[in-house]
C-alpha cells in the first residue's frame, strides 16, 4: 500500500478548515494532479456525498468517484476527521484529514492519504509508492498555499479585551 502524510498549518480556525477541505471539490483548488472534482450527489462535505474527480499521471487521466465515509467534530476539543474513500478495478483510495488546533493558534491539518493497488497490480506497489510521493509533494504545496488564504481565527474576545490597555477601565 502506497501511503502519503503529511501536516500543514492554517491561519483558519477548525471549522473553517473543515467545511473547506471536506467539500472535495475544492481539491482542484490545491492539487495539480486533480483536473476535476464535482459533487455529483449529497449534502457537500457531508457523510454521503459523492465527486467524480479525475486524476492526471502523466499521459492519462484516472476516475474516482470519491464518497465521504466519515466526518466528525469539530469536538469538545476542536478536532475534527473527514474521511473520503474511492474505489476502481484497479485501487483502492482512503484519504483522512485530521484537524486539531495549533499552538498559538489556527489549525494543524494532517493529510493522510492510502492508495492499495488490487489483485496483480499489489506486485506494483513500490511504484505505486514513488508516484504517491511526487503527488503529494505536489499537493503538500498547493494545499500550504490555499490554507494560508483562509481567514485567521477570530480570537476570544476576553483574551482581545484583556491586552487593550483601557481594558476594564470605565473611561
Amino acid at each position: 500500500m502506497a501511503r502519503y502524510r503529511t501536516t500543514v498549518h492554517t491561519p483558519a480556525d477548525t471549522t473553517t478548515a473543515l467545511n473547506y477541505l471536506a467539500d472535495f471539490s475544492s481539491l482542484t483548488d490545491w492539487d495539480p494532479s486533480a483536473v476535476e472534482s464535482v459533487l455529483i450527489s449529497g449534502d457537500s462535505g457531508h457523510i454521503g456525498a459523492t465527486y467524480r474527480v479525475r486524476v492526471r499521471l502523466g499521459l492519462i487521466t484516472l476516475p474516482f468517484t470519491y464518497e465521504v465515509v466519515e466526518r466528525e467534530g469539530p469536538d469538545t476539543n476542536g478536532g475534527a476527521r473527514v474521511a473520503l474513500r474511492a474505489e476502481t478495478a484497479d485501487v483502492i483510495s482512503y484519504d483522512v484529514m485530521t484537524f486539531s488546533p495549533a499552538p498559538g493558534g489556527g489549525t494543524a491539518v494532517t493529510y493522510d492519504a492510502d492508495l492499495a493497488p488490487k489483485g496483480y497490480r499489489r506486485l506494483f506497489d513500490p511504484g505505486f509508492a514513488l508516484v504517491m510521493r511526487v503527488i503529494g509533494d505536489r499537493a503538500r504545496a498547493g494545499l500550504r498555499r490555499v490554507l494560508a488564504d483562509l481567514p485567521a481565527a477570530a480570537q476570544d474576545a476576553d483574551h482581545v479585551d484583556a491586552k487593550r490597555p483601557d481594558a476594564g477601565s470605565d473611561a
